[in-house]
Order: structure tokens, then C-alpha cells, then sequence
């Protein structure tokens, strides 16, 4: 009997012990949001847990906010003939785990310096790939031009796709408040009207 009492005790203590070393872990995250920007976050277990399951709430719920958004985007006078831009998943992706934050800071610093070189050498490819293709005056100013209309659209999707998706994480937040008496919310401005793209 008392052995096995010893037993459950030195089990019970190798349980706690463990489950507190994995509680005194800490992660390095690589996010990237959805607009594609990418960052590097140091966060405790506890943080690191609810992160996830955050990111596979929004990714479970992300088809239906799509789907809204889209249905909204083609009733739209101004982009009703503007196909509705992709707008993907935020992501989080585990990049390692550390003893101490100070470990864990050190590294997100690493990966971010890593981040940074890479675009600048990313860049330095683009100029020089402008210079080879030689283009006119009037040719580069209508790929600006295509640029940021694409961009304004880009951004106007993700907008109406991060409302949506709000919308059904906090329904009861989202819908308005008229049997209390309350003015029923404003609705946002319509996304930016888009020109037609013309080919070259």
C-alpha cells in the first residue's frame, strides 16, 4: 500500500513538474497578417496558446467572412464589376521556444534583422530589373497607376473582410441597438471607386 501511494506521489510530481517547465517556455512567432506584413512576436506559453486559437477561429470563419464580403463587393455600384480580391488567412507559425525571454527576444531580433536584409536585397533586384526593361516615362506612369489602383482595391477588400469577419466572432456586439432605443450604427463609406484597368 505505501509503495503504492509513493508511486502516485512521485507521478503526481513528475506531472507538475513538466507541466510547469512547458508553462516557463517561450515562443518566438512569426506572424503575417493579412495586408502580408510579416513580424516576429516573443510570447509566453499562455499567450502563445491563446494566439492559436485565435488564428484557427478567424481561419474557421473565414470562408463565411469572405462570402460576405464578396456578396457586399458585387452589390456595390462602384466595384460590382471589379473582381474581389484575394485576402488571405492571418497566419501564426511557431519559430521556436526558449528557457528565458531575454533568449526568445534575442532570436525575434535575429529573425527580424534576417527579415530586413532580405528586402532590402529583394529591392536592389527590383531597381535593377527596372533599368533592364528600359520603360518610357508614360509607361511607368500608367504601371503606377495600375499599382495603386490595385493597391486601393487590395486594401478595400481587407477592410470589408475584417468587418465581416468581426461581425460573426461578435454578433451580439455587431447588431444594433434599436429595441434600446439606440440609433442604429452608420454604415461605413463604400470602398473607393475603382477605374477599370486598361491594357497596354
Amino acid at each position: 500500500m505505501k509503495q503504492s501511494v509513493l508511486i502516485l506521489v512521485f507521478a503526481a510530481a513528475w506531472y507538475l513538474s513538466g507541466a510547469a517547465s512547458a508553462m516557463d517556455r517561450y515562443y518566438v512567432v512569426e506572424l503575417t497578417a493579412r495586408s502580408g506584413e510579416v513580424s516576429f512576436e516573443t510570447l509566453t506559453a499562455e499567450k502563445y496558446e491563446t494566439l492559436m486559437k485565435e488564428v484557427e477561429t478567424e481561419r474557421r470563419m473565414g470562408l463565411k467572412a469572405r462570402a460576405l464580403a464578396e456578396k457586399e463587393w458585387r452589390t456595390s455600384e462602384t466595384t460590382a464589376r471589379v473582381p474581389f480580391p484575394p485576402v488571405p488567412d492571418r497566419t501564426a507559425r511557431m519559430k521556436g521556444t526558449f528557457d528565458s525571454m531575454e533568449k526568445a527576444k534575442a532570436k525575434a531580433t535575429q529573425f527580424e534583422e534576417d527579415l530586413y536584409a532580405k528586402k532590402e536585397r529583394d529591392a536592389e533586384r527590383e531597381r535593377e530589373r527596372e533599368k533592364l526593361l528600359n520603360r518610357s516615362k508614360e509607361q511607368a506612369g500608367r504601371m503606377a497607376e495600375k499599382e495603386r489602383i490595385r493597391q486601393r482595391l487590395e486594401k478595400d477588400a481587407l477592410r470589408l473582410y475584417e468587418q465581416k469577419l468581426q461581425e460573426l466572432l461578435t454578433p451580439a456586439e455587431a447588431e444594433p441597438k434599436e429595441a434600446a432605443g439606440g440609433e442604429k450604427p452608420a454604415a461605413d463609406a463604400e470602398p473607393a471607386r475603382a477605374e477599370p484597368l486598361q491594357p497596354e
